[in-house]
């Protein structure tokens, strides 16, 4: 039962979820005239166990009600949309989907990659999947003229992308210039644009990365250490 949870005119209580499938009370047939049942609401926050939305899917967890909204933004059976295909798919069968269907834009976490842009146009974006720590990341490129955006952001409840930082290195094939970037991993609800005109992402030229640039992406769990300030260096 989800709050809010109404009285209809004779007494009867009944919660969001069964109030959305009905017009009146499925009882006496009365009218919700909007008031409030606080005590049931009360006693099914903190003692009621919930089912999961996705356990058609296969969840089985059974999470208090106050805790609820919060599993299932971050439930492993949620569906999902791919970033490629715009398919929908179950969330923990995400890397085997990109391993299968996108396996061009995969990555390792820690390992180069060569990476070549042969056209760069303004509206133009590329998006790769990196698992680490049992999650989900993704590490993003978006073209804007002459420069290319970088970033990495993780897959799922926004509270828990303070927990990793990252560090991005970007070789040129000659070896002769490196751009190191560190920060903060970025939460999945960040929009790229804001993530770009607040610069909390990596910029580079994007002759640099039609060189056919070497990409390593190292991903981190912070572990009582002093949180990455934002840098850039030419090496």
């Amino acid at each position: 039962m989800r709050s809010p949870i109404v009285l209809c005119e004779s007494g009867h209580s009944i919660c969001q979820n069964c109030r959305e499938k009905v017009e009146v009370c499925p009882i006496c047939k009365g009218e919700y005239p909007g008031i409030r049942n606080r005590l049931a609401e009360d006693i099914a926050t903190h003692i009621a166990l919930q089912r999961c939305k996705n356990d058609n899917r296969g969840c089985q967890e059974l999470v208090p009600t106050n805790e609820l909204d919060v599993h299932e933004a971050d439930c492993p059976y949620r569906l999902y949309l791919c970033r490629m295909c715009k398919g929908r798919v179950i969330f923990h069968e995400m890397s085997d989907h990109f391993e299968k269907l996108h396996p061009e834009n995969v990555m390792k976490n820690g390992v180069p990659r060569r990476v070549t842009i042969r056209e760069v146009r303004p509206d133009c974006s590329y998006t790769y999947q990196i698992d680490a720590y049992e999650r989900l990341f993704w590490f993003w490129r978006k073209n804007a003229g002459d420069l290319v955006h970088l970033g990495v952001q993780l897959v799922g409840n926004p509270r828990n992308h303070t927990h990793f930082f990252y560090r991005l290195e970007i070789t040129s094939p000659d070896r002769e210039t490196q751009v190191v970037f560190n920060a903060p991993v970025h939460s999945e609800n960040e929009r790229g644009p804001a993530l770009i005109t607040s610069s909390k992402c990596a910029v580079v030229s994007a002759e640099l990365l039609d060189q056919g640039a070497i990409y390593s992406v190292f991903i981190s769990q912070y572990e009582n250490l002093e949180p990455v300030e934002n840098s850039e260096s030419n090496l």
